[in-house]
């Protein structure tokens, strides 16, 4: 049910919900999506972030590949943090 929820809320028109999946942990699981400006990665991770906590998400979890490493600094400016 959860998913679904997760669903609808990426799926909606005016929404800028970066595509992700969930865990069955209540997390987000999110990989950079390709072809994105660190500027646009920064606001629409921004608005998904506030969207997945009014959605009840424990959590987020982004993999940047090497080739994307220029969207990490946005990510830190918004508390990310690294796990090893």
């Amino acid at each position: 049910m959860e998913r679904r929820k997760e669903e609808k809320l990426a799926d909606r028109p005016a929404s800028r919900v970066l595509p992700h999946r969930t865990d069955a942990y209540s997390s987000v699981l999110l990989s950079a999506p390709q072809h994105i400006s660190p500027e646009e990665f920064r606001e629409r991770l921004c608005e998904s972030c506030s969207a997945w906590r009014s959605a009840g998400r424990k959590g987020v979890f982004l993999q940047i590949p090497t080739a994307q490493a220029n969207l990490i600094p946005s990510a830190v400016e918004l508390g990310f943090k690294f796990h090893a």
